[in-house]
């Protein structure tokens, strides 16, 4: 067994440390102004980039969060008419996602908050650090933790 440099473990400690409180604080954010949360956005956000209805099994390979909350997701995003789902016409067992014009809309009013607390719990805290350099570390983590054949999406 391999056991990792205590800078490693730090590094990973601070890690997981940041990325919570910039979420909470993210998410805290986006449910006063928007009535969003950051898992409905991030949804949001992936149905817009693709332009098209998507399979929930597509979702749920770029979603960052479990099946089981995806499909909690959706189905809250539908009720309050923010996406469309139905079954595949071509093949009833797979099930479509599309944003809906309110969708689209919510998605743009929140975007421009959501790039804006990047800027400041990101971008402002590491403005004196190498962003190249740590963003390129961080896609050689996700790179390191594809499943063989996926191509992870970031935003």
């Amino acid at each position: 067994m391999r056991k990792p440099r205590a800078r490693t473990v730090t590094a990973w400690s601070a890690l997981m440390t940041a990325q919570r409180r910039i979420s909470l604080q993210l998410d805290a954010e986006l449910k006063e102004s928007f009535d969003l949360t950051l898992d409905e956005f991030d949804l949001l956000s992936q149905l817009r980039r693709s332009r098209q209805a998507v399979t929930m099994s597509h979702l749920a390979e770029n979603a960052l969060v479990s099946r089981a909350s995806l499909t909690r997701l959706v189905d809250g995003l539908t009720d309050r008419g923010l996406v469309e789902r139905w079954y595949d016409d071509m093949d009833g067992r797979r099930v479509l996602v599309e944003l809906t014009e309110d969708g689209v809309e919510a998605h743009l009013d929140a975007a421009d908050h959501y790039l804006d607390a990047i800027a400041r719990l990101v971008q402002r805290p590491l403005r004196d650090h190498d962003i190249e350099a740590f963003g390129d570390a961080l896609d050689s983590l996700v790179d390191a933790t594809d499943p063989p054949g996926h191509s992870s999406q970031r935003t």
